[in-house]
């Protein structure tokens, strides 16, 4: 069942940083903060382009300067306000952090099965309040997180459940109507 954010935001947009050097070699990120590489400042630039018009009103993103900087970038374009919540900050990969992800999946058959690593459930306590609170500051808004804080978010909040992944520099858009179930817009 979907999880029901209290506020009637209308629109939520679930975007991920853009590229840094650890993304591109395919090493875990986590609570790490590698800047990001020239391929992310023109993924945050391409990001804040495609935006423009978009009605966004305000922005949150998470502390780390990856997910800060492509907020930034976006703000500073739209003209909007940007916040910062700790809440929505990567998931904590405690000792595997840096380590080449293929690596950790297969000796531990998941990266959320490898020991030390924040649960998922976890990540979405903390998210899905910190969600509900950019809601109620403003809509539609524009949350500038990291992958494995959108795939669990969209399968909790989207009625039908569905895990949607997004590139770096990416972004989901979610709507409902009223207080109704979120659903994903394909663009």
């Amino acid at each position: 069942m979907p999880y029901e954010l209290p506020h009637a935001g209308q629109t939520l947009l679930l975007g991920r940083h853009a590229r840094t050097a650890l993304n591109a070699a395919g090493r875990i990120r986590g609570r790490s903060d590698p800047a990001l590489d020239e391929t992310g400042l023109a993924e945050a630039a391409a990001m804040a382009e495609r935006l423009s018009g978009s009605g966004v009103e305000a922005v949150v993103t998470s502390p780390l300067q990856r997910a800060r900087v492509t907020a930034e970038t976006v703000a500073a374009r739209l003209a909007i306000p940007v916040r910062v919540d700790e809440r929505f900050t990567d998931r904590d990969f405690g000792e595997w952090t840096g380590h080449l992800i293929s690596e950790v999946e297969t000796r531990w058959g998941s990266l959320g099965a490898a020991p030390g690593v924040e649960p998922e459930a976890d990540v979405l306590d903390r998210t899905l309040p910190a969600l509900d609170d950019a809601l109620r500051w403003s809509a539609p808004i524009l949350v500038v997180t990291h992958d494995v804080v959108i795939e669990p978010l969209t399968e909790r909040l989207t009625e039908g459940g569905g895990r949607l992944t997004v590139p770096t520099g990416g972004w989901v858009e979610l709507r409902r109507a009223d207080r109704g179930p979120w659903r994903h817009i394909a663009r």
